[in-house]
């Protein structure tokens, strides 16, 4: 909290301490239409969890042991996302209620903004109706067009999640040329970063 407090006075961002708060952390992934956010930049896939499909756990023995279709790894995703799965369920098993999930749910989104404005408001960190304005360390080079079209998205997830919470209008601002794509997430100079899984597994 002191971190976003320090980036609202200092680092270029406005009620950034917004983002202290679970429930707005949490409506924002839910907010993010992942299928389509993957069509901003060509041949990626969305992802549900920390742990993509470049993991195995048994790789010497098992070439096919990807961790993330594993009975352990779909549970945790289900668990995660709140899926249930057998009698009087609408999936009959584990694999079908895993490959329902889509990380998208704008009712729920929407209900957890508003449930956060609340929660922000009652402990004096935010004023509704404010404007928030975040700057995501996006790129250490220029940002491309791909990394526009999906900061557009970002924005039109948030703010669709937003919608009638009490909110004022959110402005995510992709930052490119940064000097250290990660480590200045991690040292407090961005609020929020940018990344995704690559290479080999």
């Amino acid at each position: 909290l002191d971190t976003l407090k320090t980036l609202d006075a200092e680092g270029g961002n406005t009620n950034s301490v917004v983002l202290n708060n679970f429930n707005f952390r949490k409506a924002m992934s839910m907010a993010i239409d992942r299928a389509e956010l993957v069509t901003a930049t060509a041949a990626h896939k969305p992802a549900y969890a920390m742990l993509s499909s470049l993991y195995f756990y048994n790789v010497y023995e098992d070439p096919t042991s990807i961790y993330r279709n594993s009975e352990p790894a779909m549970q945790a995703i289900c668990n995660l996302y709140g899926v249930e799965y057998g009698e009087g369920t609408p999936y009959a098993d584990l694999d079908a209620a895993h490959d329902s999930i889509n990380g998208y749910n704008l009712t729920e989104a929407q209900r957890l903004m508003k449930l956060a404005c609340e929660e922000l408001v009652a402990e004096g960190l935010y004023t509704e109706g404010d404007p928030i304005h975040i700057r995501i360390g996006y790129a250490k080079g220029a940002l491309t067009s791909a990394d526009n079209q999906q900061a557009t998205l970002f924005q039109k997830y948030i703010n669709a999640a937003a919608e009638g919470s009490g909110f004022g209008p959110i402005t995510l601002a992709a930052i490119g040329n940064i000097n250290d794509r990660y480590g200045d997430v991690a040292s407090g100079e961005y609020a929020i970063g940018y990344g995704a899984w690559g290479g080999a597994a």
